[in-house]
């Protein structure tokens, strides 16, 4: 009950300070807002991955989940039974959000993205097949939900994407290392404080000047705002856009420093 009146008034502030487009003043984000933001996306690739969306909502498979997330300390986990359908509910993006993320891979046709949050593929897929030439790196903590993303992967006929298995902290540097450089980047897991700066920060070593880091879930606690206060406010971060799920940096250095809070629409 506390949290979701916390989740209430953490969206009221949001809402009040947001802007919407007739109030930006930076070309860069007002073509952003108006010709991804704004589009709609019923694309055959994305009503495909919502056919899959839709059958693993149904999904009663009960499946062994550990939760690296969720415990205290750097070796702690948390083991669960949880159904399929409950999974993705709780860890998968839904259809809206996914769609932006296809638009914004499609917008900038990254090289390389990095995905931290596999969970069962669902982002995934929406990354793919927005950036079908993309080189896509995946790294999940599970290998159970993994393994049925990879089922998930198997089914939209993707073959870009490389998977990976075991914690962030453990597997991120060798994967960074590996790719050489990275042009698109979605964080969807260990939502606390400490872990998303340094994940961002080591990314920052690899990130190019058109390099996108976007982080899901930015209001979800009091540590996630911290975190993102203090991404924002990085020196080789120029522009920041909070869409209150998502929060989305760019490097660019033409770009003036600034940061919005811009009150986005379902298109």
């Amino acid at each position: 009950m506390i949290r979701c009146l916390r989740l209430v008034t953490g969206y009221l502030k949001y809402f009040v300070k947001s802007k919407t487009k007739y109030k930006i003043h930076s070309p860069f984000v007002y073509s952003l807002i108006t010709e991804v933001f704004e589009k709609k996306a019923e694309t055959p690739e994305i009503l495909a991955i919502r056919d899959i969306y839709a059958r693993l909502r149904r999904s009663r498979r009960v499946l062994e989940v550990t939760d690296f997330g969720a415990g205290k300390g750097k070796k702690s986990y948390i083991l669960r039974f949880r159904s399929v359908g409950q999974i993705i509910r709780k860890s998968s993006v839904t259809p809206e959000p996914g769609g932006l993320l296809y638009k914004l891979a499609a917008r900038f046709q990254p090289a390389v993205i990095l995905e931290l949050g596999t969970s069962l593929g669902i982002s995934t897929l929406y990354l793919s097949k927005g950036a079908p030439g993309a080189r896509v790196i995946t790294i999940e903590g599970c290998s159970t939900t993994s393994e049925i993303a990879r089922e998930n992967f198997s089914e939209a006929g993707i073959s870009n994407v490389e998977m990976h298995t075991g914690r962030f902290e453990d597997i991120l540097p060798g994967t960074l290392n590996d790719c050489g450089k990275v042009d698109f980047v979605f964080i969807d897991g260990h939502h606390e404080y400490g872990p998303t700066r340094m994940y961002v920060e080591m990314i920052l070593g690899k990130a190019r000047d058109e390099t996108v880091i976007v982080i899901d879930d930015i209001h979800w606690s009091k540590g996630m705002e911290k975190a993102w206060e203090e991404l924002c406010n990085f020196p080789a971060v120029t522009v920041s856009i909070d869409i209150y799920r998502f929060g989305i940096l760019f490097l660019r250095k033409g770009l003036s420093k600034q940061h919005f809070i811009i009150r986005y629409r379902k298109p």
